[in-house]
């Protein structure tokens, strides 16, 4: 998805983790555009539509690196902590250790999502459910998400709901409750 397409989404629903990084994703691919488009006329030795003086030049060039430099640091911030989440994920893989409980849901955005399709949906639900399965003695866990609606949802909105959720979720279960109000 293109980063302003993101930015714009990010606000629909209302998530500014979402909206700082998309944003800075935008910023970091119209500055570096625009510094290809300069290094390239430069290259092909493109005249200037007017002369610059020197030192114009020569701080102008400061400034570009300058500005090269200050949009590329927070980038290799999140790739340094991309590449050690990334070792860890494969330590825990190696280990066998599970990787469930690092895993959290941004119930609210999902909860604003499905509203816009179902604006009956009031509630969603998201977590782990462990049982124990007596054919292998060992605990299994499933991923169960529960949709509390007002009213009943027909069957369209709980398909567009469940094509919804497993896209963005990996789900096992999917149950939907009606919510009588006395």
């Amino acid at each position: 998805m293109p980063p302003l397409c993101t930015v714009g989404y990010s606000i629909s629903v209302g998530s500014l983790t979402y909206f700082i990084g998309s944003s800075y994703l935008f910023l970091i691919n119209v500055f570096f555009i625009c510094l290809a488009t300069i290094v390239g006329f430069y290259i092909m030795r493109v005249p200037m539509a007017e002369k610059i003086d020197p030192v114009t030049h020569k701080k102008n060039v400061r400034r570009i690196v300058l500005y090269s430099i200050l949009m590329t640091i927070p980038s290799l911030f999140f790739a340094v902590g991309l590449i050690h989440q990334e070792v860890e994920n494969k330590t825990q893989v190696a280990a066998g250790t599970s990787q469930v409980t690092n895993t959290t849901f941004d119930v609210e955005s999902i909860t604003k999502q499905l509203q816009v399709i179902a604006p009956k949906v009031e509630n969603v639900k998201i977590g782990y459910l462990t049982t124990w399965d007596k054919s292998s003695s060992q605990q299994r866990q499933t991923l169960e998400v529960v949709v509390t609606s007002s009213s009943a949802l027909d069957d369209d909105q709980k398909s567009l709901i469940k094509r919804l959720l497993k896209v963005q979720l990996s789900y096992d279960n999917i149950s939907f409750m009606e919510q009588s109000i006395n």
